[in-house]
Order: C-alpha cells, then sequence, then structure tokens
C-alpha cells in the first residue's frame, strides 16, 4: 500500500506516521507533503500513484478539496481521506467523492478503522502494480499484464493493448508484487499471466492475441500444468 500525508501542521503528520507504524506500515509505504503544491506537482509530472492520500481540507497554500479534485482526474483509482478540525468541512468533502473523513484531533481508534476499510477496500479492487518508466511513476492493472521477460538487468513488461514497458527490476522482484495464483514462471527468464494462455506446447506457450512463442523449460511444466488447472477451476471454465 502506498500511502501520502500532506497536511501543513508538521506535530499532525508526526501522529500519523505513528499511527501508521503501528497499523504495520513500513517507513517505505508512505511519503509526507507539507503543501498540497508539492503533492500536486508530482502528480502532473507522472512521479507518484499513491493508493491512499490523507489529505489536510485546510493546507496553508492551497484549499485540499481543490487539491483532491484535481489529483482524481489523474488518477481515478486514488483513495482520498479528508482530514480537517472541523466537522462542518464533512459535507463539502463528499463533493469530490473522498474514501473518508477524520476530524482532528485524531485518535487511534478513528484511525484504525478508517484504515481497515482502506484495506478492505482494496483488496476488493483489481489489482495493480506501480513501476518507474523513463522518470515516471505508471500503474498498471496486473490483469493487463501478458507476461514479463527477463533482459539483463530489465524487465520487458508486455500488456494485452500491445505495449511493452521497460522497467529496472528482477523477475524476483516482480514476482514479489504480482498475485503468485495468477502468475507462473515458465522459464528462467519468463513469467506468465495464466488469463492469457492460449496453447501449452511442449516446449513452448502461446498466448492469446499474438503468435509470439514463449519458451517453455521441463522444469516448469508441473508448476505450469498445476497452476493453470487450479486457475481454470477457479475461474469456473472447466
Amino acid at each position: 500500500m502506498n500511502i501520502a500525508i500532506c497536511d501543513d501542521n508538521m506535530e499532525f503528520t508526526s501522529v500519523m506516521e505513528e499511527y501508521l507504524h503501528k497499523a504495520g506500515l513500513n517507513v517505505d509505504s508512505y511519503d509526507v507533503f507539507y503543501n498540497g503544491k508539492d503533492l500536486l506537482s508530482i502528480y502532473n509530472k507522472g512521479q507518484a500513484a499513491y493508493d491512499v492520500i490523507f489529505l489536510d481540507m485546510e493546507l496553508g497554500d492551497s484549499i485540499g478539496i481543490e487539491i483532491a479534485t484535481q489529483i482524481s482526474k489523474l488518477d481515478e483509482y486514488v483513495l482520498i481521506v479528508f482530514v480537517t478540525n472541523y466537522k462542518k468541512y464533512m459535507l463539502k468533502s463528499f463533493d469530490c467523492h473522498s474514501f473518508s473523513f477524520l476530524v482532528k484531533p485524531l485518535k487511534y481508534d478513528k484511525f484504525k478503522e478508517t484504515y481497515d476499510k482502506i484495506c478492505a477496500r482494496l483488496k476488493d479492487k483489481p489489482q495493480t502494480i506501480t513501476i518507474e518508466e523513463k522518470h515516471c511513476i505508471l500503474r498498471l492493472f496486473c490483469d493487463h499484464i501478458v507476461y514479463a521477460e527477463s533482459d539483463k538487468h530489465f524487465l520487458n513488461i508486455y500488456t494485452k493493448d500491445g505495449e511493452i514497458h521497460r522497467v529496472r527490476k528482477t523477475m524476483k522482484e516482480f514476482i514479489s508484487v504480482v498475485d503468485a495464483k495468477k502468475f507462473v514462471k515458465v522459464h528462467r527468464g519468463y513469467i506468465v499471466n495464466l488469463k492469457h494462455i492460449y496453447k501449452i506446447f511442449e516446449d513452448s506457450i502461446i498466448v492469446h492475441n499474438t503468435e509470439t512463442k514463449i519458451p517453455l523449460s521441463h522444469s516448469f511444466k508441473d508448476e505450469l500444468y498445476d497452476k493453470f488447472i487450479t486457475y481454470k477451476e477457479r475461474m469456473y471454465t472447466i
């Protein structure tokens, strides 16, 4: 879960960090901003893709709702949780389809209640991964990824719309962030999305909408067959 905290009160951001740690989130999973312009700037530059933003409604340099509205236009999937001193702003927060609303001073039990709802919502959302490509942060739906190919210190990620995203990432790192029930390693240099497998041959695989043959190593066959059958049974297609 990638989180942004945006509030011009350093004391409050410290409280939020404490609560996030208490909830089990590590320090690498969130960024802190002390004004809305900086947060909006990295979105405009394509350098951010957060799952959740805790956003103060009364920022010193801008209005939280305006920042939220602009960010929502750039990222329709981000969950925005408004934080304010005044309950009177609650109705305004729903105008820009915020996920939730928290009132200061914030107690941990109220924070944890919202945090649990966030986790439940993200669990129901289609799985995505974020990648850095050409100094931009992109969000990819895992279901749209057809396969990934290892290329020295890089990974070529092929999507169903025909795009190829080249990122500096290892196969091990990629496998750690995708659903192991949906992806399977078929060769030391290839991992394939079970959803997109069209045909399985003795030494290769063909995916939907392409004639590209992906090599299949003997040592990975059993795992492929087991996962493919389980996946099909789970999808009620056999």
